[in-house]
């Protein structure tokens, strides 16, 4: 697999294939503008190296296909990145996901991948994200149930709001 952004070792080592790496930034993306490929064909050009495409990719490439990564950023991983602003760093990635479980999605993925004995944290059941406002904080629980109990109590004047919204959300 050939991989025309900045670091790819992690995909390279998912994938199980190689990866033709770039070391391009923002002081070198203009000497890096028009690199040679490592070949001329391509079994497949996956456009994006986000979450999706790295995963499309990574599954190509596992099953044999030659494939190609292309993104306009020099950093992959798309939205699950991290960026700087003064002194502060923001995390805009995905942090947190269901359906880790042996039955469900994400492990027979990342098996189909390669990657296996991942371990896996479970959220705090309590409250696996804080969200701090100036007059509160807002611990959000694991489960619809415990949500909505723990919104209504924050906000008991909006319960039927609240209703309405957690209903709409699980007809999803």
């Amino acid at each position: 697999m050939s991989y025309l952004a900045s670091d790819a070792d992690s995909l390279s080592d998912v994938a199980g294939g190689h990866a033709a790496m770039s070391e391009r930034g923002p002081e070198s993306e203009k000497r890096d503008r028009h690199r040679r490929l490592e070949r001329e064909a391509y079994d497949a050009i996956v456009i994006g190296a986000g979450v999706g495409g790295l995963t499309a990719a990574a599954l190509l490439a596992r099953r044999g296909a030659a494939v190609l990564v292309l993104d306009q950023h020099y950093v992959a991983g798309g939205q699950c990145t991290v960026f700087r602003r003064r002194q502060y760093e923001f995390d805009v990635g995905l942090h947190s996901i269901g359906a880790c479980s042996p039955e469900f999605e994400i492990p027979r993925i990342l098996a189909a991948a390669g990657v296996s004995d991942l371990p896996l944290l479970p959220l705090d059941r309590d409250g696996y994200d804080t969200y701090v406002f100036p007059d509160f904080a807002f611990r959000e629980p694991v489960g619809v149930d415990r949500f909505h109990k723990r919104l209504v109590e924050l906000f008991p004047a909006e319960a039927a709001g609240i209703e309405r919204f957690v209903r709409f959300m699980c007809q999803a």
